[in-house]
């Protein structure tokens, strides 16, 4: 299906590995990030740069990876750089559900299991002259965060 609008992915690299899924995933040009590498970490920032330049949108999980807990951990830099230095919005999305049908420790999943996901777009945060990457970064995290949080909460109380 077509969105509109181009979208790259930045993912670890150890998923490129998955037979087809990962194979695809590079012959259409979505990123690969070798983590704990900070060469790695420059040179996708670069890749992230250039394609926004060309419109494209790039989609980023700033945490890196998940939690056990559930909870928000704290976000890295690199897409708030990116938004700092080209001046594109940031679109915060909270995805919900996914830790149900595919839990940590789970390589891959095969549809075995049946769950929900609700997926969230949140008002865009548009950076301006007078923001540093960090207040990027923390917004950013207070929006996502405040919604995790009462996600949490309800299915706590087995809303």
């Amino acid at each position: 299906l077509w969105l509109g609008v181009p979208i790259k992915f930045i993912s670890k690299r150890e998923i490129f590995y998955i037979p087809l899924v990962g194979w695809v995933m590079g012959l259409i040009g979505h990123i690969s990030l070798s983590r704990g590498d900070r060469k790695s970490g420059k040179g996708v920032i670069q890749k992230c740069i250039e394609n926004v330049e060309k419109g494209v949108s790039v989609f980023f999980f700033p945490e890196g990876t998940r939690t056990r807990t559930g909870k928000l951990s704290e976000f890295k830099a690199g897409a708030f750089k990116i938004a700092h230095s080209t001046a594109v919005p940031i679109v915060p999305i909270s995805i919900e559900g996914t830790s149900a049908l595919m839990p940590m420790g789970k390589s891959f999943w095969l549809g075995e299991d049946k769950g929900q996901i609700l997926v969230t777009v949140h008002d865009w945060i548009v950076p301006s002259k007078q923001d540093s990457v960090e207040s990027l970064k923390l917004d950013t995290f207070e929006v996502l965060n405040n919604h995790n949080e009462a996600s949490l909460a309800r299915r706590s109380e087995g809303v």
